[in-house]
Protein backbone atom coordinates (compact mmCIF):
# COMPACT_ATOMS: atom_id res chain seq x y z
CA UNK A 1 0.00 0.00 0.00
CA UNK A 2 2.79 2.41 -0.21
CA UNK A 3 1.90 3.74 -3.35
CA UNK A 4 -1.56 4.04 -1.39
CA UNK A 5 -3.20 7.36 -0.38
CA UNK A 6 -6.19 7.20 2.75
CA UNK A 7 -9.18 9.17 2.75
CA UNK A 8 -10.83 10.43 6.23
CA UNK A 9 -13.13 7.36 5.98
CA UNK A 10 -10.14 4.92 6.21
CA UNK A 11 -10.35 3.73 2.54
CA UNK A 12 -6.92 3.16 0.74
CA UNK A 13 -6.83 4.32 -2.97
CA UNK A 14 -4.53 4.83 -5.60
CA UNK A 15 -2.68 7.85 -6.51
CA UNK A 16 -3.59 7.45 -10.17
CA UNK A 17 -6.37 7.14 -13.14
CA UNK A 18 -6.85 4.93 -15.29
CA UNK A 19 -6.83 7.38 -18.29
CA UNK A 20 -3.58 9.06 -16.94
CA UNK A 21 -2.22 5.88 -17.23
CA UNK A 22 -3.68 4.69 -20.32
CA UNK A 23 -3.31 7.81 -22.72
CA UNK A 24 -0.51 9.71 -20.75
CA UNK A 25 1.83 6.67 -19.22
CA UNK A 26 1.01 3.90 -21.79
CA UNK A 27 2.28 1.96 -19.18
CA UNK A 28 0.67 -0.90 -21.08
CA UNK A 29 3.27 -0.87 -24.11
CA UNK A 30 6.41 -3.00 -22.85
CA UNK A 31 4.10 -6.13 -22.36
CA UNK A 32 1.19 -5.40 -25.14
CA UNK A 33 2.49 -3.15 -27.80
CA UNK A 34 -0.60 -3.66 -30.06
CA UNK A 35 -2.57 -2.24 -27.83
CA UNK A 36 -1.44 1.16 -28.85
CA UNK A 37 -4.30 3.46 -29.72
CA UNK A 38 -6.76 1.81 -28.19
CA UNK A 39 -9.05 3.51 -26.20
CA UNK A 40 -9.05 2.32 -22.33
CA UNK A 41 -12.69 2.51 -22.29
CA UNK A 42 -12.45 -1.12 -24.80
CA UNK A 43 -11.47 -3.76 -21.64
CA UNK A 44 -12.67 -5.04 -18.37
CA UNK A 45 -11.12 -2.43 -15.57
CA UNK A 46 -11.79 -1.88 -12.16
CA UNK A 47 -10.34 -0.72 -8.85
CA UNK A 48 -9.03 -2.21 -5.76
CA UNK A 49 -9.42 -0.05 -2.46
CA UNK A 50 -8.89 -1.02 1.12
CA UNK A 51 -10.90 -0.73 3.41
CA UNK A 52 -8.87 0.39 7.03
CA UNK A 53 -12.06 -0.15 9.49
CA UNK A 54 -12.96 -3.75 8.52
CA UNK A 55 -9.71 -4.64 6.97
CA UNK A 56 -11.20 -5.51 3.47
CA UNK A 57 -10.48 -4.85 -0.01
CA UNK A 58 -12.99 -3.97 -2.18
CA UNK A 59 -12.70 -4.84 -6.01
CA UNK A 60 -15.15 -2.44 -8.36
CA UNK A 61 -14.96 -3.94 -11.98
CA UNK A 62 -17.13 -4.64 -14.90
CA UNK A 63 -19.26 -7.74 -14.53
CA UNK A 64 -17.36 -9.53 -16.86
CA UNK A 65 -14.70 -9.64 -14.28
CA UNK A 66 -17.02 -10.01 -11.00
CA UNK A 67 -18.48 -13.11 -13.13
CA UNK A 68 -15.15 -14.85 -14.19
CA UNK A 69 -13.26 -16.67 -11.59
CA UNK A 70 -9.85 -16.53 -13.83
CA UNK A 71 -10.13 -12.91 -13.69
CA UNK A 72 -10.52 -12.57 -10.03
CA UNK A 73 -7.70 -14.78 -9.35
CA UNK A 74 -5.44 -13.25 -11.68
CA UNK A 75 -6.34 -9.64 -10.12
CA UNK A 76 -5.92 -11.75 -6.07
CA UNK A 77 -2.49 -12.79 -7.41
CA UNK A 78 -1.45 -9.61 -9.26
CA UNK A 79 -2.33 -7.39 -5.89
CA UNK A 80 -1.24 -10.10 -3.52
CA UNK A 81 -4.53 -10.25 -1.78
CA UNK A 82 -6.46 -12.95 0.47
CA UNK A 83 -9.65 -14.04 -1.36
CA UNK A 84 -11.68 -14.12 2.21
CA UNK A 85 -10.76 -10.57 2.48
CA UNK A 86 -12.39 -9.77 -0.78
CA UNK A 87 -15.45 -8.42 -1.52
CA UNK A 88 -16.50 -7.75 -5.22
CA UNK A 89 -18.93 -5.28 -6.84
CA UNK A 90 -20.10 -4.40 -10.10
CA UNK A 91 -19.55 -0.98 -10.71
CA UNK A 92 -21.15 0.88 -13.74
CA UNK A 93 -17.97 3.23 -13.83
CA UNK A 94 -15.77 0.58 -15.14
CA UNK A 95 -18.10 -0.81 -17.88
CA UNK A 96 -16.91 -2.11 -20.81
CA UNK A 97 -18.17 0.24 -24.35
Amino acid sequence: MSKAKYSSQGIADTYFSHISVWETEKAYLPEFPTLMNSEYQMFPRGRVLFEKRCATFKIFADSTIIKNKYSRKLIIDAFSLQDEKCKWKRDTHYAVF
